[in-house]
């Protein structure tokens, strides 16, 4: 099941931060929220947007 992480804790894949999106076999409501597709989508896209670099112009004179 896919959940979203409401407060830091430990299981058997390791140690998980609030706010992540990550995989348990054991849902445990007072550390998860269930998650959906689209909330994964729309987290997708705003990474996807935050790491995209634009092309800046630079713009460079001979010498000599």
């Amino acid at each position: 099941m896919k959940i979203r992480v409401k407060a830091p804790f430990f299981d058997e894949r390791g140690i998980h931060k609030k706010g992540e999106i990550c995989e348990v076999r054991k849902f445990r409501p007072e550390y998860m929220e269930p998650v959906t597709d689209e909330v994964i989508e729309e987290k997708k896209e705003k990474v996807e947007k935050a790491v995209k670099k634009t092309p800046s112009k630079t713009t460079r004179t001979k010498k000599g």
